[in-house]
Order: C-alpha cells, then sequence, then structure tokens
C-alpha cells in the first residue's frame, strides 16, 4: 500500500500543504524556507507509521490526510482528552505540601476511509498508553524520564513503549499481550494498513548515535554510528 499524497491543514497553527507523491521516478523533493516545516513533514510520515502516536499529541495541526492507493485515506486528527491529575509539591516557609491539578490532555483521533466511507476510527487514548506502561513496569527495568521516553536500564537505551514492545516481543508476559491484543483487535484495518509500508528517517546527524550511562542523571555523550 503506497502513500500517494499527504495533506495538512495548519501545521503550525498556519500553514496548509498538499503534497503528491512522485510515483513515477520514485523522488520527491521538498523545498521551502527555514521554519516552514519540511523536517517537520518527514516526521509526520515516519512517526505515523511507525505508531508512534504520541509524537502527534505534542504537534501543533488541525488535521493531517495520508491517501493510499486502492481509494484508502486516514485522516489524523486532535480532540481534547479526558485530562489527568498531576501532583505537585510546593515549599512555603519551609512547610511542605502536595498541590493536585488537572492538567488537559490531548487525544489524537485516527479514522480509515474506503472510497470516501469511514470505516474505521481508532483514538490514541494517553491514559490507555500509560496504563500499558505501568503494567511494563512490573515485568522490566524500565524507568520513566518524559511523558513518552523512557529508559531500558539493561542497556541505557532511552526508548519508546511501542519500540520497547518491538524490541523484546519474545520476552513479552502473556498478560501484556492480552493487553495489546485487546487494543489491537478493535482496529485491525488500520493497524494493519500501516504494517504495509516501511519508513526509516535517516536524521541530519546521522554519523552519531547518543548514548546514555545506566542512570537516568548520567550525562549524555555521542558516540560514532
Amino acid at each position: 500500500m503506497e502513500l500517494r499524497s499527504i495533506k495538512i491543514k495548519q501545521l503550525f497553527g498556519l500553514f496548509n500543504y498538499d503534497i503528491d507523491l512522485k510515483q513515477d521516478d520514485d523522488l520527491t523533493i521538498l523545498t521551502g524556507p527555514n521554519g516552514y516545516g519540511k523536517t517537520t513533514i518527514l516526521n509526520i510520515i515516519y512517526n505515523f507509521f511507525n505508531q508512534r502516536f504520541f509524537y502527534f499529541q505534542k504537534l501543533n495541526f488541525e488535521l493531517i490526510s495520508f491517501y493510499f492507493g486502492e481509494k484508502q485515506r486516514i485522516d489524523v486528527k486532535r480532540k481534547k482528552g479526558k485530562g489527568k491529575k498531576e501532583e505537585l509539591i510546593q515549599i512555603i516557609d519551609n512547610q511542605q505540601r502536595v498541590v493536585t491539578q488537572y492538567v488537559e490532555t490531548i487525544d489524537i483521533q485516527f479514522s480509515l476511509f474506503i472510497d470516501n466511507n469511514q470505516v474505521e476510527t481508532f483514538v490514541y487514548d494517553f491514559e490507555l498508553n500509560n496504563k500499558l506502561a505501568q503494567e511494563l513496569r512490573r515485568f522490566f527495568p524500565i524507568k520513566q524520564l518524559t511523558s513518552d521516553l523512557w529508559i531500558d536500564e539493561r542497556t541505557g537505551k532511552e526508548i519508546t513503549i511501542n519500540e520497547f514492545l518491538n524490541e523484546n516481543s519474545n520476552q513479552l508476559p502473556e498478560k501484556i499481550i492480552n493487553l495489546i491484543k485487546k487494543q489491537g483487535e478493535k482496529h485491525f484495518q488500520f493497524l494493519e494498513l500501516l504494517s504495509k509500508t516501511k519508513i526509516y528517517l535517516i536524521k541530519e546527524q546521522r554519523l552519531f548515535t547518543q548514548v546514555r550511562e545506566n542512570n537516568r542523571n548520567s550525562n549524555i555523550s555521542f558516540i560514532n554510528t
């Protein structure tokens, strides 16, 4: 299933793009001034097909449409989530207290269309992904660095949950596998379409790899790829 074109509405709240991918010579070149989103467009394609859906929660956009052959397309939209509760520690007059606040979250809705008929909808729920991460922590030595980035303490490698699942697929406990199946069974067509296309992103700093020692507070260094 080849990606034929991509349309983006209100990228950064400013830009609209309609990009056709050349099918004859297999080469499409994006040009434009700095700050217009060329690298972001490449990251959109890479993160979409590699199912790194958390990327879209941080991206400022209104609608992204991916067009495939056989009159298939997938729309990506941002929608307001349920919000989450966070506890903050405040120190006032040498007294420590815990303050609870609710933070707005963003869910990402993916809709699969065939012949302009919507056949499947998948909502990437921030809290649902957190539940999976919590279960993984019971079985593997991983620690959370940011909302979407973890560290595998066995290797010192920074990794996302989806990457961790792919790299450790043969070691996953049955409880984790059943949880993944329960989520995936509802969106079989959508995930199958993505899995048929392999996407690689060659970054500008492709000669170096970022590494960290075995604890989260250690310095980051670079080695030759």
